[in-house]
């Protein structure tokens, strides 16, 4: 996705003379473009490591290496894609650290999307960082499978694979467990019905991002 594809963020030109400007170590326009992408890489590093404060620490980390490398970016139509390549090994190390050094009765508990509804934050808190990381790509921010190959740096064929899986994973989770019967019938009857209530607008945004 280059920045002329990202027009949500504002048009074309003016992004593209922030991003000249901030290579060119302006303060002013880098934080500006920080300040533009803040959602997209609130989600991306939530998707890892699903806990706000260490995504507060990532962004921090991403905004001090971006400014430290931003005269490196040959091309700024892919401002965008740098950026986010830089939150995924931000919040990676994090995640990597957190492994090593806490124990799982330590890890705090997960944070939430508040874009999505509950029952779609239930789904992608339900599938492995594998899979969280190329359904946010796709269907949030709105990168193909071959750009989404580019930013893991994996196959095209990996990344197809795994967003059918995880497609695969979330219908298991909103179609529920199988049908019981006996004392827990009703019970299951009253889940079936309370996660009917999310099922239209999750499957509208897993098929859109919207």
């Amino acid at each position: 996705m280059t920045a002329r594809a990202d027009t949500r963020n504002g048009t074309y030109m003016e992004t593209k003379k922030l991003i000249e400007k901030a290579v060119q170590k302006d303060p002013d326009a880098f934080c500006s473009l920080i300040q533009m992408y803040a959602q997209d890489m609130y989600r991306i590093a939530l998707a890892i490591l699903m806990n706000d404060e260490d995504v507060a620490d990532a962004l921090q980390d991403v905004a001090l290496t971006c400014w430290e490398k931003i005269t490196t970016l040959r091309n700024p139509e892919y401002f965008k894609t740098w950026l986010i390549r830089i939150v995924i090994n931000k919040s990676r190390e994090i995640l990597r650290r957190n492994r090593r050094y806490a124990d799982i009765e330590d890890v705090p508990e997960t944070a939430t999307y508040d874009e999505c509804n509950i029952e779609l934050k239930e789904a992608l808190r339900s599938l492995e960082e594998k899979y969280r990381v190329p359904v946010i790509l796709y269907y949030y921010e709105g990168y193909d499978t071959g750009e989404i190959s580019k930013i893991l740096k994996l196959p095209g064929s990996t990344v197809r694979t795994r967003l059918q899986r995880a497609r695969e994973k979330l219908k298991e989770f909103l179609e529920g467990p199988k049908v019981q019967t006996g004392e827990h019938a009703s019970d299951h009857s009253d889940r079936q019905d309370k996660r009917g209530e999310y099922n239209a607008d999750t499957r509208r945004y897993i098929q859109t991002g919207n």
